[in-house]
């Protein structure tokens, strides 16, 4: 731990401290994820997905079934869930005017804005080089590499390190 910088979101739940994505990301279920205007929670399927690694099953046959093995919930101002956007194949990528999902009434998104991967498992989350990044909510501690942009409320602040 020496040399590293980490954050610890340590307000009430209703507080909001984002981390801007910068490497892959392995999503938790619940995780709050944030692209341009738009709000989502992931959730996941653990028995499904469990069962399609122990059948050597893709995520494509999983998805035939009833269940979804994962999705995003996309949230309302309030935080209420809305639109379910299903992670039914390895890739699934969100963007304002390209990807699996796209959101054109949304100006901060950008035209491919983020990517979703599923290995194994696990599902990662990476931003694809958008202008205004993608942000996750910060649960518990995570490592903060300098250089990295971190949103308290509305606020942004750049980690660096002391002179």
């Amino acid at each position: 731990n020496q040399g590293q910088i980490f954050i610890e979101n340590i307000s009430k739940e209703s507080q909001n401290v984002f981390l801007r994505l910068s490497i892959l990301h392995t999503l938790q279920d619940g995780d709050l994820v944030v692209m341009g205007n738009q709000a989502f929670r992931f959730h996941e399927n653990l028995a499904v997905i469990s069962a399609a690694t122990a059948l050597g099953a893709t995520l494509a046959d999983v998805n035939n079934l009833d269940e979804t093995a994962a999705e995003f919930v996309q949230l309302d101002g309030g935080g209420n869930p809305g639109r379910h956007f299903p992670l039914r194949s390895e890739t699934v990528e969100f963007g304002r005017t390209q990807g699996t999902y796209t959101f054109p009434e949304d100006k901060l998104m950008s035209r491919m804005h983020a990517r979703v991967l599923h290995r194994g498992e696990d599902f990662l989350i990476e931003d694809a080089g958008s202008r205004n990044g993608s942000f996750l909510r910060v649960r518990g501690k995570m490592l903060v590499p300098v250089g990295s942009i971190v949103l308290v409320s509305s606020s942004p602040l750049k980690v660096v390190r002391g002179q």
